[in-house]
């Protein structure tokens, strides 16, 4: 999980399709753009019931209204709230939206720099006390919010690896990391309990051949891994290919 103190960097997160955790006025929200993704995403992180809604923050009325037309009718109203740490239940054709326009700066900055509606709602596990410190947000929601949002803008291209044997070199902000979203049933299904990025290489002692049976993996690494999972493999012959996002080619 990406911790910052730069409003640029955090923005950039949201816009390239992320979920992270920030201070609002008077509680830590977690929030992300306004899509039936990012609403998944959060529901999950926070164990939340689907059937409850977000709040929509807003830089500004102005932006409300151009979201919203059918809000100007409550102009005035709206208006009078924008300084004061208020949610507004805004009556509109496709029912009640809560909405608030903050008047925390650094908050309203923040919103400026993503330039679209935040869905938000509280940092915590839904019935659960609300985070106070960056601390206990990194401890629950490890793994649940940013992870690699910035890997959206190659999304076409890495679902167009998913059924196949390859390894993506992904290139991030920290450097290219190697990534693979298996095809092999089993080990998907591994991964879905898990519901955890799993780092993984080979199992050899490095430079030596791969182990090929249980019985040469407990040989070899007898007492110094937990377990083995015993399950046939997935049946490819050579190693997985390796294709470079940011060369947009094979380099194996």
């Amino acid at each position: 999980m990406k911790v910052t103190q730069s409003l640029i960097t955090a923005s950039g997160l949201i816009k390239n399709g992320g979920v992270i955790a920030y201070p609002t006025e008077g509680i830590w929200g977690i929030g992300g753009l306004n899509t039936s993704e990012i609403q998944q995403k959060i529901y999950l992180a926070k164990k939340r019931d689907d059937s409850k809604k977000f709040i929509l923050l807003f830089k500004s009325s102005d932006q409300l209204f151009e979201h919203f037309p059918e809000a100007e009718k409550y102009k005035e109203t709206i208006n009078s709230f924008k300084n004061s740490f208020t949610t507004i239940l805004l009556p509109l054709e496709k029912g009640k939206t809560a909405i608030r326009i903050p008047n925390y700066k650094r908050l309203v900055e923040f919103l400026d720099l993503i330039d679209k509606p935040l869905i938000s709602t509280s940092a915590n596990i839904s019935g659960n006390e609300v985070c106070k410190t960056t601390e206990e947000i990194e401890n629950i929601f490890k793994d649940k919010i940013e992870h690699f949002p910035e890997a959206e803008k190659y999304k076409e291209t890495i679902n167009s690896f998913k059924n196949s044997f390859t390894t993506i070199l992904l290139p991030l902000e920290k450097g290219k990391t190697a990534i693979r979203i298996p095809n092999y049933k089993r080990l998907v299904e591994f991964l879905d309990l898990i519901d955890k990025p799993l780092i993984s290489t080979s199992a050899n002692i490095s430079g030596n051949e791969v182990c090929k049976t249980i019985e040469e993996i407990e040989n070899i690494f007898k007492d110094k891994i937990e377990g083995i999972l015993d399950m046939p493999l997935g049946g490819e012959k050579n190693p997985s290919r390796i294709y470079d996002l940011e060369l947009d080619e094979y380099i194996r």
